[in-house]
């Protein structure tokens, strides 16, 4: 999911992809993103996280998946 000129969209951190844009916006139950190393997916797991909250959850209802430690320290800095 690269960002590219033509293909962007504004959020609070930067331009995103369509397909970012997507994601980050999709507020009805869980979500599933698979893509390769280097894509944004943490860019786009912390700019679904400021979505969700800005549009009503609560944070302790939100769960965030890591595959490796890395990802997960990551997120844990962020």
């Amino acid at each position: 999911m690269q960002a590219s000129p033509k293909n962007s969209q504004q959020f609070s951190e930067g331009s995103v992809t369509d397909e970012q844009a997507t994601v980050i916006a999709h507020l009805c139950g869980s979500a599933v993103v698979v893509a390769g190393p280097g894509s944004g997916k943490t860019f786009t797991e912390r700019q679904r996280v400021i979505h969700l909250i800005a549009n009503g959850a609560k944070p302790e209802r939100i769960a965030l998946l890591a595959f490796t430690r890395a990802n997960a320290d990551e997120m844990k800095q962020k």
